[in-house]
């Protein structure tokens, strides 16, 4: 993860616990196929928004004036066991692991899944119709003798 992600090897210690999150996320027989996360909580994990770790996300700065960024790029490489709404960041410039409640994580998509979907407003009534290309005469054909 730490060589996949580019990151440094003294986060080692955050890898490690994002793995154990993930593992208590996974059934086992020993519950009766129930995850350890669904026995403490009452209700199955969510992967639905599951950033990937050390994934680049944006976190808010309100020191910042109205003409400045109001956000700084950092890595996400956890949750917060303290609270189910706060993240861990990364800080690459003071290497520094926080804990933040203001972030913005931008889904990642793989470079297949971006190209083959289409985006199309629901308020529009818009078709997709296939274009047909002109024939074309293939290497084989003959051209016509005037």
């Amino acid at each position: 993860m730490l060589h996949h992600a580019q990151l440094p090897t003294f986060l080692w210690v955050e890898a490690v616990r994002y793995v154990v999150w993930l593992k208590n996320c996974v059934p086992t027989k020993v519950l009766g196929h129930d995850t350890p996360y669904q026995c403490l909580y009452g209700h199955a994990p969510n992967f639905a928004n599951l950033p990937q770790w050390g994934q680049v996300i944006w976190v808010h700065n309100p020191d910042n004036s109205k003409l400045d960024a109001h956000g700084t790029p950092e890595h996400w490489v956890g949750y917060d066991i303290d609270s189910p709404h706060a993240y861990r960041i990364y800080w690459p410039h003071t290497n520094k692991v926080s804990v933040e409640r203001n972030v913005k994580i931008i889904k990642v998509f793989a470079d297949d899944e971006v190209t083959s979907k289409t985006y199309v407003p629901k308020s529009t009534n818009v078709q997709i119709v296939p274009v047909s290309r002109p024939h074309q005469p293939s290497t084989q054909e003959k051209p016509e003798e005037l």
